[in-house]
């Protein structure tokens, strides 16, 4: 017992020590360590010294740190780095926490058909927005959702796993609502969410988008409907093919290009004020 006791009392010791000599030193501008030092040179300290000798600053240093005390210093440091990154894990472990992400797909508990159609999509693991995004457009009850990121970071195959995973394929109209601001965007936006949904028969994909025409004698009974602008308006108020009323996921494309581009912040406008509902028959 009393090896121990003298042990720790010289780890304390020791301890006093190094932390005495931390606060000493001095980090520059440029990275480089200083030993703190006096603004003027007291020669009083040193009568035996001449002044120009106690104030070299070449002279060597009688108090360096051993080799022990930097050992003992990094392993501080470590210790607190390790503990601190710790912290960070656990917080995104923890569904409850707002840092909580993802790391598979199955982990979002989806059908079946869906994740056999997210992996014949080739993805095999979510992005980084998907480990954060999906978890928010899949939550319930559904939450409105603001996600941007570069392109290239598979948004479009976020929301469109999304919102098919909210389609009730037996009921046969309009549940989803894609507005994309360009013919091509909204062909690609087709495709992703026709291979993603391959493996269920029972929901259908409909592209409003130049070249399709409709009739008043028509009526759209596909469960998610995507296209541009002025395809979408035409089939809904103009036509009134499906009841906007009944939509359950609405998706702004690129939405700060629909917002500043010329003439779509007044369709989205019309679109919010006017009715659309198909009269009964």
């Amino acid at each position: 017992m009393s090896s121990r006791a003298a042990d720790a009392d010289e780890l304390e010791s020791s301890l006093k020590g190094l932390n005495n000599k931390v606060q000493g030193v001095d980090i520059g501008a440029s990275g480089d360590t200083d030993r703190a030092k006096p603004n003027d040179c007291d020669t009083t300290k040193h009568p035996d010294r001449e002044a120009a000798a106690a104030c070299d600053p070449c002279a060597p240093d009688d108090e360096a740190l051993s080799k022990g005390e930097v050992s003992l210093q990094q392993k501080i440091f470590q210790t607190r780095l390790v503990h601190c990154s710790s912290a960070v894990e656990v917080q995104r472990k923890d569904p409850k926490l707002p840092l909580y992400s993802i790391k598979t797909f199955e982990e979002l508990n989806l059908r079946l058909y869906l994740l056999r159609g997210v992996y014949a999509s080739g993805f095999d693991l979510p992005s980084k927005i998907q480990k954060t995004g999906l978890l928010t457009l899949l939550a319930d009850p559904p939450k409105n959702m603001i996600a941007q990121s570069q392109s290239g970071a598979s948004k479009t195959a976020e929301f469109i796993l999304a919102s098919l995973s909210r389609v009730y394929g037996e009921e046969h109209y309009p549940q989803v609502l894609i507005l994309s601001p360009s013919y091509e965007l909204a062909i690609h936006t087709g495709e992703v969410a026709k291979k993603m949904a391959q493996y269920c028969t029972r929901i259908t994909v409909c592209c409003a988008v130049r070249g399709v025409t409709f009739s008043h004698r028509e009526q759209i009974w596909d469960q998610e409907i995507l296209g541009t602008p002025g395809k979408i308006i035409d089939s809904a108020f103009k036509f009134k093919l499906y009841d906007l009323s009944r939509i359950k996921v609405f998706v702004l494309d690129e939405a700060d290009i629909m917002i500043v581009q010329q003439g779509l912040h007044v369709t989205n406008r019309h679109a919010s004020t006017s009715g659309c509902r198909r009269p009964a028959r």
